[in-house]
Protein backbone atom coordinates (compact mmCIF):
# COMPACT_ATOMS: atom_id res chain seq x y z
CA UNK A 1 0.00 0.00 0.00
CA UNK A 2 1.60 3.35 -1.27
CA UNK A 3 0.66 7.12 -0.43
CA UNK A 4 1.22 10.38 -2.35
CA UNK A 5 1.07 13.87 -1.37
CA UNK A 6 1.16 16.55 -3.59
CA UNK A 7 4.98 16.49 -4.41
CA UNK A 8 4.35 13.20 -5.70
CA UNK A 9 7.10 11.13 -3.10
CA UNK A 10 5.65 7.69 -2.66
CA UNK A 11 5.91 6.87 0.41
CA UNK A 12 4.91 2.92 1.58
CA UNK A 13 2.81 2.75 4.56
CA UNK A 14 1.27 0.06 6.55
CA UNK A 15 -2.12 0.57 7.08
CA UNK A 16 -4.67 3.73 6.82
CA UNK A 17 -8.15 3.72 8.76
CA UNK A 18 -11.13 5.77 8.29
CA UNK A 19 -13.24 6.93 11.38
CA UNK A 20 -15.39 9.86 12.07
CA UNK A 21 -14.03 12.06 15.54
CA UNK A 22 -14.07 15.76 16.50
CA UNK A 23 -10.98 17.38 16.20
CA UNK A 24 -9.36 20.77 16.50
CA UNK A 25 -8.19 22.06 13.20
CA UNK A 26 -5.19 24.62 12.74
CA UNK A 27 -5.76 28.27 10.91
CA UNK A 28 -8.42 29.56 9.12
CA UNK A 29 -11.03 26.44 9.41
CA UNK A 30 -13.72 25.90 12.18
CA UNK A 31 -12.10 24.47 15.95
CA UNK A 32 -13.52 21.27 17.51
CA UNK A 33 -15.38 20.02 14.55
CA UNK A 34 -16.61 16.74 13.40
CA UNK A 35 -14.69 15.18 10.88
CA UNK A 36 -13.57 12.26 8.50
CA UNK A 37 -9.82 11.32 10.09
CA UNK A 38 -7.79 9.43 8.18
CA UNK A 39 -4.92 7.52 10.13
CA UNK A 40 -1.99 6.47 8.38
CA UNK A 41 0.73 4.29 9.32
CA UNK A 42 4.03 4.26 8.22
CA UNK A 43 7.15 1.59 9.12
CA UNK A 44 9.56 4.59 10.66
CA UNK A 45 12.59 2.75 9.25
CA UNK A 46 11.25 2.98 6.16
CA UNK A 47 9.86 6.40 5.67
CA UNK A 48 11.29 9.50 8.15
CA UNK A 49 10.04 11.72 10.84
CA UNK A 50 11.42 14.64 9.47
CA UNK A 51 9.99 14.07 5.60
CA UNK A 52 6.23 13.63 7.68
CA UNK A 53 6.56 16.07 9.68
CA UNK A 54 6.95 18.46 6.73
CA UNK A 55 3.36 17.80 5.46
CA UNK A 56 2.41 17.97 8.88
CA UNK A 57 3.80 21.57 9.68
CA UNK A 58 2.68 22.82 5.92
CA UNK A 59 -0.61 21.31 5.03
CA UNK A 60 -1.64 24.20 3.11
CA UNK A 61 0.39 23.45 0.10
CA UNK A 62 1.93 19.83 1.24
CA UNK A 63 -0.96 18.03 1.89
CA UNK A 64 -4.23 19.77 0.33
CA UNK A 65 -4.49 16.46 -1.70
CA UNK A 66 -3.37 13.24 -1.32
CA UNK A 67 -3.77 10.18 -3.14
CA UNK A 68 -3.67 6.39 -1.93
CA UNK A 69 -3.27 2.97 -3.92
CA UNK A 70 -3.45 -0.64 -2.13
CA UNK A 71 -1.78 -3.16 -2.35
CA UNK A 72 -4.45 -5.14 -5.08
CA UNK A 73 -3.62 -2.13 -7.27
CA UNK A 74 -6.91 -0.42 -6.68
CA UNK A 75 -6.11 3.76 -6.12
CA UNK A 76 -8.92 5.46 -3.97
CA UNK A 77 -10.54 8.56 -5.23
CA UNK A 78 -7.82 11.49 -4.14
CA UNK A 79 -8.50 13.68 -1.06
CA UNK A 80 -9.10 17.18 -1.17
CA UNK A 81 -8.34 20.18 1.97
CA UNK A 82 -7.23 17.84 4.98
CA UNK A 83 -5.61 19.44 7.74
CA UNK A 84 -3.07 17.89 10.38
CA UNK A 85 -4.46 16.61 13.37
CA UNK A 86 -1.52 14.26 14.98
CA UNK A 87 1.55 13.28 14.01
CA UNK A 88 3.92 10.60 16.51
CA UNK A 89 5.68 7.44 17.01
CA UNK A 90 2.98 4.74 18.60
CA UNK A 91 3.37 1.26 19.95
CA UNK A 92 0.11 -0.70 18.12
CA UNK A 93 -0.95 -4.21 19.63
CA UNK A 94 1.29 -6.84 19.35
CA UNK A 95 3.47 -5.09 17.00
CA UNK A 96 6.74 -5.15 18.41
CA UNK A 97 7.70 -2.28 16.30
CA UNK A 98 6.90 0.98 16.51
CA UNK A 99 4.69 2.92 13.84
CA UNK A 100 4.92 6.85 12.55
CA UNK A 101 1.35 7.24 12.53
CA UNK A 102 -0.18 10.73 10.86
CA UNK A 103 -3.26 11.53 11.29
CA UNK A 104 -5.60 13.85 8.55
CA UNK A 105 -8.46 15.17 8.39
CA UNK A 106 -11.14 16.48 5.86
CA UNK A 107 -12.24 19.95 5.73
CA UNK A 108 -16.20 20.35 6.42
CA UNK A 109 -18.48 22.11 3.99
CA UNK A 110 -18.08 25.12 6.10
CA UNK A 111 -14.13 24.88 6.13
CA UNK A 112 -14.26 24.73 2.60
CA UNK A 113 -16.71 27.87 2.11
CA UNK A 114 -14.37 29.79 4.22
CA UNK A 115 -10.88 28.92 2.53
CA UNK A 116 -12.72 29.71 -0.66
CA UNK A 117 -13.34 32.81 0.39
CA UNK A 118 -10.36 33.80 1.84
CA UNK A 119 -8.47 32.24 -0.68
CA UNK A 120 -6.03 29.47 -0.67
CA UNK A 121 -3.86 30.71 -3.20
CA UNK A 122 -0.40 30.79 -1.76
CA UNK A 123 0.99 34.45 -0.14
CA UNK A 124 4.88 35.55 -1.51
CA UNK A 125 6.78 37.79 0.50
CA UNK A 126 10.45 39.26 0.74
CA UNK A 127 12.18 41.44 -2.37
CA UNK A 128 10.85 41.39 -5.62
CA UNK A 129 13.49 39.18 -7.12
CA UNK A 130 12.65 37.24 -4.24
CA UNK A 131 9.20 36.85 -5.28
CA UNK A 132 9.93 36.64 -8.78
CA UNK A 133 12.55 33.42 -8.04
CA UNK A 134 9.83 31.78 -5.49
CA UNK A 135 7.22 31.96 -8.06
CA UNK A 136 9.32 31.26 -10.85
CA UNK A 137 10.45 27.89 -9.16
CA UNK A 138 6.73 27.21 -7.80
CA UNK A 139 5.99 27.26 -11.34
CA UNK A 140 9.05 25.28 -12.41
CA UNK A 141 7.33 22.33 -10.20
CA UNK A 142 4.60 22.17 -11.17
CA UNK A 143 5.58 22.31 -15.11
CA UNK A 144 7.70 19.73 -14.02
CA UNK A 145 5.17 17.62 -12.53
CA UNK A 146 3.13 17.92 -15.76
CA UNK A 147 5.72 16.75 -18.07
CA UNK A 148 6.64 13.48 -15.32
CA UNK A 149 3.30 12.35 -15.51
CA UNK A 150 3.06 12.54 -19.64
CA UNK A 151 4.53 9.47 -19.23
CA UNK A 152 7.16 7.82 -21.88
CA UNK A 153 7.02 6.34 -25.85
CA UNK A 154 8.28 2.73 -25.23
CA UNK A 155 8.33 -0.04 -27.91
CA UNK A 156 5.92 2.11 -30.09
CA UNK A 157 3.66 2.69 -26.90
CA UNK A 158 2.51 5.34 -24.85
CA UNK A 159 2.49 4.89 -21.24
CA UNK A 160 1.07 7.81 -19.03
CA UNK A 161 2.58 8.29 -15.65
CA UNK A 162 -0.24 10.24 -13.78
CA UNK A 163 0.19 10.01 -9.92
CA UNK A 164 -2.53 6.91 -10.03
CA UNK A 165 -0.08 5.52 -12.36
CA UNK A 166 2.80 5.78 -10.34
CA UNK A 167 1.18 4.10 -7.65
CA UNK A 168 0.09 1.38 -9.75
CA UNK A 169 3.60 0.63 -10.84
CA UNK A 170 4.97 1.24 -7.69
CA UNK A 171 2.74 -1.75 -5.97
CA UNK A 172 2.81 -4.14 -9.24
CA UNK A 173 7.07 -4.06 -8.75
CA UNK A 174 6.27 -4.60 -5.22
CA UNK A 175 4.13 -8.13 -6.67
CA UNK A 176 6.96 -8.48 -8.92
CA UNK A 177 9.56 -8.78 -6.34
CA UNK A 178 7.77 -11.30 -4.09
CA UNK A 179 7.78 -13.67 -7.15
CA UNK A 180 4.99 -13.01 -9.28
CA UNK A 181 6.45 -14.13 -13.06
CA UNK A 182 3.46 -12.26 -14.90
CA UNK A 183 1.69 -8.98 -14.45
CA UNK A 184 -1.06 -7.14 -16.16
CA UNK A 185 -0.82 -3.62 -17.33
CA UNK A 186 -1.74 -1.97 -20.33
CA UNK A 187 -0.76 1.04 -22.73
CA UNK A 188 -2.34 4.13 -23.03
CA UNK A 189 -5.70 3.36 -25.20
CA UNK A 190 -5.13 -0.35 -24.79
CA UNK A 191 -6.67 -3.52 -23.55
CA UNK A 192 -4.69 -5.05 -20.10
CA UNK A 193 -2.63 -7.81 -21.38
CA UNK A 194 0.03 -10.11 -19.60
CA UNK A 195 3.36 -8.61 -19.08
CA UNK A 196 6.72 -11.18 -17.71
CA UNK A 197 8.03 -10.15 -15.10
CA UNK A 198 11.06 -8.97 -17.37
CA UNK A 199 9.00 -7.09 -19.94
CA UNK A 200 6.86 -5.20 -17.06
CA UNK A 201 10.58 -3.75 -15.34
CA UNK A 202 11.71 -2.41 -18.33
CA UNK A 203 8.81 -0.77 -18.70
CA UNK A 204 9.20 0.51 -14.86
CA UNK A 205 12.72 1.14 -15.15
CA UNK A 206 11.88 3.26 -18.38
CA UNK A 207 9.47 5.18 -16.24
CA UNK A 208 11.55 5.64 -12.70
CA UNK A 209 14.22 6.96 -15.27
CA UNK A 210 11.91 9.31 -17.24
CA UNK A 211 10.86 10.57 -13.25
CA UNK A 212 14.25 11.03 -12.21
CA UNK A 213 15.77 12.67 -15.08
CA UNK A 214 12.89 15.68 -14.96
CA UNK A 215 13.32 15.87 -11.35
CA UNK A 216 17.05 16.34 -11.70
CA UNK A 217 16.36 19.26 -14.99
CA UNK A 218 13.70 20.52 -12.26
CA UNK A 219 16.74 20.70 -9.88
CA UNK A 220 19.37 21.96 -12.01
CA UNK A 221 17.48 24.66 -13.43
CA UNK A 222 16.07 25.77 -9.70
CA UNK A 223 19.60 25.91 -8.96
CA UNK A 224 20.06 28.15 -11.49
CA UNK A 225 17.30 30.29 -11.12
CA UNK A 226 18.63 30.89 -7.61
CA UNK A 227 21.47 33.16 -8.87
CA UNK A 228 20.24 35.27 -10.83
CA UNK A 229 19.93 38.75 -9.76
CA UNK A 230 16.72 40.46 -11.72
CA UNK A 231 13.70 40.13 -11.83
CA UNK A 232 13.54 39.88 -15.70
CA UNK A 233 16.02 37.05 -15.95
CA UNK A 234 14.26 35.69 -13.14
CA UNK A 235 10.84 35.88 -15.59
CA UNK A 236 13.03 34.64 -18.66
CA UNK A 237 13.08 31.20 -17.55
CA UNK A 238 11.37 28.66 -18.75
CA UNK A 239 10.34 24.77 -18.40
CA UNK A 240 12.52 22.91 -21.35
CA UNK A 241 15.21 25.81 -21.69
CA UNK A 242 18.83 24.29 -22.44
CA UNK A 243 20.92 23.95 -18.78
CA UNK A 244 24.17 25.44 -19.18
CA UNK A 245 27.49 25.08 -17.36
CA UNK A 246 27.88 23.38 -14.14
CA UNK A 247 23.90 22.67 -13.90
CA UNK A 248 24.42 20.66 -17.53
CA UNK A 249 27.55 19.08 -16.03
CA UNK A 250 25.43 17.54 -12.99
CA UNK A 251 22.52 16.92 -15.35
CA UNK A 252 24.50 14.85 -17.45
CA UNK A 253 26.52 13.27 -14.74
CA UNK A 254 23.31 11.84 -13.18
CA UNK A 255 21.66 11.20 -16.78
CA UNK A 256 25.08 9.10 -17.65
CA UNK A 257 24.60 7.23 -13.97
CA UNK A 258 20.99 5.78 -14.81
CA UNK A 259 22.32 4.70 -18.49
CA UNK A 260 25.25 3.15 -16.68
CA UNK A 261 22.84 1.45 -14.40
CA UNK A 262 20.45 -0.03 -17.49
Amino acid sequence: MFISFNDQTIYPIISIYGKGQTVTSLKDTIKNSYREVFEIHFDPTLVSYDNMESYFEDSDNQTSIIHIIDDAGESFPHYNYVIPVKLSKEYIEDDPNPHLVMQLAQLNVTDIALRDVAGKQKVYTGTPLEMAIAKKVDNLSVDCNTTIETGIDYNGKHYSMTITDQLNLESLKTTIMGGAEGIPYHADGESCIIYTSTEFMEIYNACAAHKILQTTYFNQLKQYVLTLESVDKVNAVSYGQELTGQYLENYNTIAESIINAG
